[in-house]
């Protein structure tokens, strides 16, 4: 192990506790909520499609853009308009698609609020926001999923978020690679347990945390090639840290540890070199820095890959260096 998290595994370790005791409580009620559901529509259809009208629009009876701002303006007070979309103006089932967003309040979707409305005769067809006083449960079902998806306050929430789930995964890593030492201490011996436990420690924290950044990294090229990178994602990630996770049994705790940090750097230090390298690729300018949130990723990127070098010295120098019955020893 190359931290000493004596003192900080103790200061972590409450309120990280209490986070999990808490969200395992949110997301069951989460869970009995939703299951909850099928009492109340039974076998109807949560969400019903309106039937087509009969009417055909023309394109000359379509209200401006900014009549439509005001429109949007009295519904969603306290929102910007992020975007708006207008699709079938000339058939029977004219629509107007916009996305709001608001950082100070919960939003149903990690992209924002949505109002789908008729853009000829402004009637709202579906919505995220409460339209009236019967539905006040709308708040409750946003403050859900801003939770789940950790929407709320915007690009901090993300990041807080992010740390959580680092810290998630250095507690578990640093707590087993302390009480393996003094399990290793009182017995004298390393047994078969305690190596199948420090694999399996380093290869489902490090191959976790390797997943994810394999995956920030494929969406940048992915997206240069037109492959859908939702779909990507998870293949880009399980194979990641199923990969970890073999190779932490092959080669063992110590030489993995430090190999899967050598990779982590080279996987972060290759977020903000693509970043880079997209400033001279045609047309894609506009596309690297045009928000603060992809220049800060790749600050981030770049911070963790100078922990993982670090972190890949230090490890390496005490498995030849540290004490030779340990388990981290090579």
């Amino acid at each position: 192990m190359w931290l000493d998290t004596h003192n900080l595994v103790g200061v972590i370790s409450l309120p990280f506790h209490f986070i999990i005791a808490w969200s395992v409580i949110v997301f069951a009620f989460h869970d009995v909520l939703y299951d909850g559901l099928s009492l109340v529509y039974s076998d109807q259809p949560m969400f019903n499609r309106g039937a087509n009208s009969a009417v055909e629009y023309k394109l000359d009876q379509l209200p401006s853009v900014q009549s439509h701002l005001n429109k949007i303006e009295q519904l969603a007070d306290g929102y910007r308009v992020e975007s708006i979309e207008y699709s079938g103006l000339t058939s029977s089932r004219p629509s107007l698609g916009v996305t709001l967003m608001n950082e100070h309040t919960m939003m149903r979707n990690n992209s924002g609020d949505y109002i789908y409305m008729n853009p000829y005769t402004f009637e709202v067809r579906a919505s995220s926001l409460a339209m009236n006083d019967e539905q006040y449960y709308v708040p409750y079902v946003a403050s859900f999923f801003s939770l789940h998806f950790g929407g709320i306050g915007g690009d901090l929430g993300r990041w807080i978020y992010f740390i959580m789930g680092l810290l998630g995964a250095f507690l578990f890593y640093s707590g087993n690679l302390l009480w393996l030492e003094k399990r290793r201490q009182k017995q004298g011996e390393q047994t078969k347990a305690n190596k199948f436990m420090a694999n399996l420690t380093v290869g489902v924290c490090l191959g976790s945390i390797f997943g994810v950044v394999v995956a920030i990294l494929s969406s940048k090229w992915l997206y240069l090639i037109n492959i859908s990178i939702n779909e990507s994602y998870l293949t880009c990630y399980y194979i990641v840290f199923f990969g970890s996770l073999i190779y932490s049994f092959v080669r063992g705790a110590a030489k993995s540890a430090i190999d899967l940090q050598k990779a982590l750097f080279a996987a972060c230090i290759c977020i903000p070199v693509t970043s880079l390298l997209l400033l001279v690729i045609p047309n894609e300018q506009d596309w690297a820095y045009r928000h603060f949130s992809n220049f800060s990723l790749d600050i981030v990127a770049f911070i963790f890959a100078m922990i993982f070098l670090f972190g890949a010295v230090k490890t390496k120098h005490r498995a030849y260096f540290g004490e030779r019955n340990s388990i981290w020893a090579l």
